[in-house]
């Protein structure tokens, strides 16, 4: 007569599984990251200029990324709030930092997946937590195509007809905002095919895309005015104004988050930013070059510090 486990033991075994997946994707991102680090390294001692290293605003720029981060959390809070979920901000940022590091790993939608999960494991009913992931990512990329319009715009570089795309765009991120919740929905249910798991949806209180929306454009602004400050420590200077460092960093961050097939955005974005620093003035070609690598570098090392972090020594609460 054969026995069945003890339903102890099978949970025992369940556990064990868990923490071995656990170890094996941290090791994954870690690895991906990793590689990316050094190959950007590499790529710094080859580019062909002059440093000019001022500490101070290397580090100001670090401290304004960071509280570009807090806001992003805090936006995500507030918008898990219009569906009455609580979450306190440490456990907020804990879940942001980690699935943040599914950027890394090839497929978009391991960072939604992984933050949905995460939040059901705090309480929050899976179907509130993937639609609310899921609705963040569709605000901040209307928000950024936004500012990239109001930005570009005020450069003083623009045409007739760039303000005319300027409306046309604006006219469509709000109308993307407006088609956010049925939208959200419907992506809640391929991110669950891809995925492998049922992520039904829940319904969208109507000021949860406008939040959205609203800390993403801010947060915009401040990872501009960072990169801003980030060339000042690099290269010694600015030649541009403040809303052209706004246009062109959050364009070329949104073409490489849109090219689904590099994680991180990686290559596509540096293309993008080697562009477009010479060509609006703001820097010469090989300072645009010094600048795309070490940005690169920069804020992959603010992204990935926070998530290993709370992985390792700020581990709280369910895993």
């Amino acid at each position: 007569m054969s026995q069945t486990p003890a339903r102890g033991e099978r949970g025992t075994a369940t556990s064990r599984t868990r923490v071995t997946l656990q170890v094996v994707l941290t090791a994954v991102v870690v690895a991906f990251a990793a590689r990316e680090l050094w190959r950007q390294w590499s790529q710094i001692e080859r580019t062909p200029t002059a440093w000019d290293i001022h500490p101070g605003w290397v580090a100001a720029s670090c401290a304004l990324v960071l509280a570009t981060y807090a806001l992003l959390i805090e936006t995500w809070r507030r918008t898990l709030a219009t569906w009455g979920a609580q979450v306190p901000f440490v456990e907020a940022a804990r879940v942001w930092s980690v699935s943040n590091l599914g950027k890394y790993v090839p497929g978009k939608v391991w960072q939604i997946s992984a933050m949905a999960v995460m939040m059901q494991r705090l309480g929050v009913a899976l179907p509130v937590s993937a639609t609310a992931a899921l609705l963040i990512t569709i605000a901040n990329l209307a928000a950024g195509f936004a500012a990239v319009c109001l930005f570009g715009a005020a450069t003083g570089v623009s045409s007739q007809s760039t303000y005319f795309l300027t409306l046309a765009i604006l006219a469509l991120t709000l109308s993307a905002l407006a088609a956010a919740p049925p939208l959200a929905s419907r992506l809640a249910s391929v991110a669950g095919r891809v995925s492998g798991r049922r992520l039904t949806h829940a319904a969208v209180p109507r000021a949860a895309p406008w939040i959205g929306a609203v800390g993403c454009f801010v947060a915009w602004i401040g990872y501009g005015i960072a990169f801003r400050l980030f060339a000042l420590g690099v290269v010694g200077r600015t030649p541009g104004g403040m809303g052209a460092y706004i246009a062109v960093f959050t364009a070329s961050y949104l073409l490489g988050y849109l090219a689904l097939f590099a994680p991180g955005g990686i290559g596509v974005r540096e293309l993008a930013l080697t562009t477009a620093l010479p060509a609006m003035g703001l820097a010469s070609p090989a300072e645009a070059a010094l600048l795309t690598v070490t940005s690169r570098l920069w804020l992959t090392v603010l992204e990935v510090l926070p998530g290993l972090y709370f992985l390792t020594l700020g581990r709280r609460g369910p895993r």
